[in-house]
C-alpha cells in the first residue's frame, strides 16, 4: 500500500497512463507526457 503522503507528494509517479502516454522516471523527477487532443 502507498502511504498517503507519498501519493500526495509524488502524484505523477502513480497516475494511470493512457495507451499513448509516456512516463519518464529519473532519480530526481518523474514526468508524464500525454498526447495532445486535436479539436477539428
Amino acid at each position: 500500500m502507498i502511504a498517503p503522503g507519498e501519493l500526495a507528494e509524488n502524484a505523477n509517479t502513480y497516475t494511470p497512463l493512457g495507451p499513448t502516454d509516456q512516463r519518464v522516471i529519473d532519480d530526481r523527477y518523474v514526468l508524464w507526457r500525454a498526447a495532445a487532443i486535436s479539436r477539428t
